[in-house]
């Protein structure tokens, strides 16, 4: 008999899966696109503020923040209000990716049966 840990480990693998069939043709991986469009959604929100509201750990969380730099999706810069903590900010081809991948219709409702 499946446990609830099992069926939610298994819907996230489905979940992430189907999301970057869908966002293949952008160039985002998905971690990175969840990243850039939370930080997107909130420009106030400093760097630990996006890696802790999708809860991801602080070392995967730097890589993919160091691959959409290397990569030229974002920045990192000083926040203005207090230079010891950081920005994320998305620069055109960064926000041009996140926005194409919003768009790709998803069907999430119809892939889970809903």
């Amino acid at each position: 008999m499946p446990t609830i840990l099992g069926q939610l480990t298994r819907a996230t693998n489905i979940l992430g899966h189907h999301l970057e069939e869908r966002i293949v043709e952008t160039g985002l991986y998905v971690t990175e696109y969840l990243v850039l469009r939370t930080a997107a959604s909130d420009p106030e929100a400093t760097t630990a503020d996006v890696r802790r509201s999708l809860a991801l750990r602080h070392a995967a969380f730097s890589d993919v923040v160091r691959r959409s730099v290397a990569r030229g999706y974002a920045r990192v810069i000083p926040a203005p209000r207090d230079r010891r903590t950081h920005l994320l900010t998305l620069t055109l081809p960064g926000a041009r990716a996140v926005r194409i991948a919003e768009n790709i219709p998803h069907d999430l409702d119809g892939y889970f049966g809903s």
